[in-house]
């Protein structure tokens, strides 16, 4: 019998110690992570998560290291994050636009490399699904060579060109009627981070080795925020993205596939918050299987 585990990161703040003094405030990305992980908990899995102060570069690589020893072929990973997104300069020449994509956990970002490699260390056959309600988030598991991505995606990331009339509803309010906060690292923040640990920022870099046309032995399969070039956006309540996201799951039924599902999800989303569906791994199959399932 296959094993499902959960891992559910929101970041309310991030130390303004590790970060030359920007806090990043946001209301929404604590109950995202509640909310997701009262989900999975709901489907079967075994739920962590860690909120804020305990969501550390090390206590996120760490736990993710743990699930890498523990699944096997069949078993699943949903590993959800609610957070400030952010981009530094890309030195190994692997991104189209010359930059990876991080998630600001509390201590540090953590790069698109990193995170790559971490997948790699999981073994033929298991799942990954991961959620990222962040800005720039559209490659943030990083992406297929463009021509080997839409083989696999079969058009999916036009989608939002076939539904127009799902783009017409505003957000521009969020709690209590103010303005909302998008879960953006600001540029001279993360160019000031990407100065400071420089050396660091490029070994992960490296050491993943051109990820993009590495095997991969599990699947992993990303639904995002919004695209690369774009931001999404903290309600005070919950991410925008992670909202719709329980809708669309919630309208589709608990039988519809991870596609079915995205689909719907761009159905309700605005133009300029545009989520993104990727599959990389051997199983390219994996977004046609029902969502979430053990």
């Amino acid at each position: 019998m296959a094993t499902g585990v959960s891992l559910h990161i929101g970041l309310n703040s991030v130390d303004p110690a590790g970060y030359d003094g920007w806090s990043g405030p946001l209301d929404g990305c604590e109950p995202d992570a509640k909310d997701m992980e009262k989900l999975a908990s709901s489907l079967g899995y075994k739920t962590k998560k860690l909120l804020t102060k305990k969501a550390t570069s090390s206590a996120v690589l760490a736990q993710l290291h743990a699930y890498s020893k523990q699944l096997k072929a069949g078993d699943i990973l949903l590993l959800t994050y609610s957070g400030h997104g952010g981009q530094i300069p890309d030195v190994d020449d692997e991104e189209a636009e010359d930059q990876d994509e991080t998630w600001c956990l509390y201590d540090r970002q953590v790069v698109d490399d990193e995170l790559y490699a971490m997948y790699g260390r999981f073994a033929l056959g298991v799942r990954i699904v991961v959620l990222s309600d962040s800005c720039h988030s559209g490659t943030v598991i990083r992406a297929f060579p463009p021509s080997v991505q839409a083989d696999i995606m079969s058009g999916a990331r036009d989608l939002s060109e076939a539904y127009p009339q799902a783009f017409s509803d505003s957000y521009q309010t969020g709690r209590r009627g103010a303005p909302v906060r998008y879960r953006l690292a600001p540029p001279d923040v993360t160019a000031r981070d990407f100065k400071k640990r420089q050396s660091l920022y490029e070994a992960v870099q490296f050491a993943s080795g051109g990820g993009d046309h590495r095997a991969l032995g599990a699947t992993v399969l990303l639904i995002s925020g919004c695209q690369d070039n774009q931001l999404s956006a903290d309600l005070g309540t919950n991410g925008l993205f992670t909202v719709r996201l329980l809708a669309a799951y919630k309208a589709v039924g608990k039988s519809a596939s991870y596609y079915r599902l995205y689909k719907k999800l761009l159905q309700s989303m605005p133009p300029d918050q545009t989520p993104n569906l990727l599959v990389q791994g051997p199983n390219s199959a994996f977004k046609d299987q029902v969502a979430f399932s053990i």
